[in-house]
């Protein structure tokens, strides 16, 4: 019998977080999917890390981060540059799951940088946190863009 070889992949190669099929993100490590609506378009991060994936809104320029967390906490997480300003908990509708949700805003500490809104939940001992950073003047363009890929999140 011949000898086979095996090349090894190289240290720090990581596969994606997951893909894009018929038009969703389908996350291959954890049980959720995002759709990818039109004027969308994913980027998947690396199944190592905690940022999932990020949507690009092209049109508005907004972009839609979802990062998962091995943790119970609500709290939104810290950003550089930025103060989180507001919080509220409840179930607010942007995300079809019956858990209770924190809201915040972030303000960014300069004027020019993005906005953030963020939804962040716990399921499964899994903090989900959906951050929907927008450009200076788009905040309804970016919001009316988001909504329908934050109805669209599926949890299995």
């Amino acid at each position: 019998m011949a000898p086979t070889s095996h090349q090894p992949e190289p240290e720090g190669v990581s596969a994606p977080s997951g893909s894009v099929f018929e038009g969703v993100y389908h996350d291959g490590s954890y049980p959720f999917s995002v759709p990818v609506g039109e004027g969308w378009v994913a980027h998947e991060g690396m199944s190592d890390a905690p940022l999932r994936v990020v949507l690009e809104h092209v049109s508005t320029g907004s972009t839609l981060e979802v990062w998962v967390f091995h943790e119970a906490s609500t709290t939104p997480r810290p950003r550089a540059g930025c103060d989180w300003s507001f919080f509220d908990q409840g179930a607010y509708e942007q995300l079809r799951s019956p858990e209770a949700r924190t809201v915040g805003t972030c303000v960014p500490e300069d004027p020019e940088r993005e906005l953030v809104l963020g939804t962040t939940m716990v399921r499964s001992a899994l903090a989900y946190h959906f951050e929907l950073l927008v450009p200076p003047g788009r905040l309804l363009q970016a919001r009316r863009a988001s909504e329908n890929l934050l109805r669209g999140v599926e949890f299995y």
